[in-house]
């Protein structure tokens, strides 16, 4: 099982991951890393990620829905042999460019990084360093021990979320904070 990147910078967002190419006029195939698809038709230009080198800016010339991924054509690239030296890079845009969400309990992936986890007694636990979007959405908490904790992020652990005070408030069931859980 392979888990997508964590998200962890603030200048940039992730919008998609490039999956490959598709036909041969050079089009990518995308898997959307947003629940908004209509952002992509908004973008005239992303910045392709890959592995450490310096991000390449390019622009969008057509996008076609294809199932779970998106094709899209970009100025870069010219053929398939193009996009597959690309295969796994993240597509981002600038931090300031992200759409301003409406709905309640829906949030950025990046604002949940680095807020401080508390149980509802207000017990501090640690802190969000990283969100494992697939398969599951799941939280990496790095604990007040420096123990790394995997939480699924669900209504039913994750009672509250204020980005405003930075603060998150996870349930505390037996055994996921504690080495004292015995199972019977």
């Amino acid at each position: 099982m392979e888990l997508l990147p964590k998200f962890v910078a603030k200048k940039y967002v992730s919008i998609g991951k490039l999956s490959g190419s598709h036909g041969v006029l050079g089009f990518a195939k995308v898997y959307p890393l947003t629940d908004y698809l209509e952002r992509f038709d908004d973008l005239e230009r992303v910045f392709l990620f890959h592995e450490d080198k310096k991000p390449i800016e390019m622009k969008i010339e057509e996008i076609r829905d294809s199932n779970k991924f998106l094709l899209i054509k970009f100025d870069y690239f010219k053929n398939p042999e193009d996009v597959t030296k690309f295969t796994g890079a993240l597509i981002k845009v600038p931090f300031e460019e992200r759409f301003e969400i409406e709905e309640e309990d829906v949030f950025y992936l990046d604002d949940l990084i680095g807020l401080s986890v508390h149980l509802p007694d207000s017990t501090y636990i640690g802190e969000v360093k990283g969100v494992y979007p697939e398969p599951n959405m799941v939280l990496e908490i790095i604990t007040k021990d420096k123990k790394e904790i995997l939480v699924p992020f669900v209504k039913a652990l994750v009672k509250d979320v204020n980005l405003e005070t930075k603060k998150m408030v996870v349930e505390n069931l037996p055994g996921l904070f504690d080495d004292n859980f015995e199972t019977v």
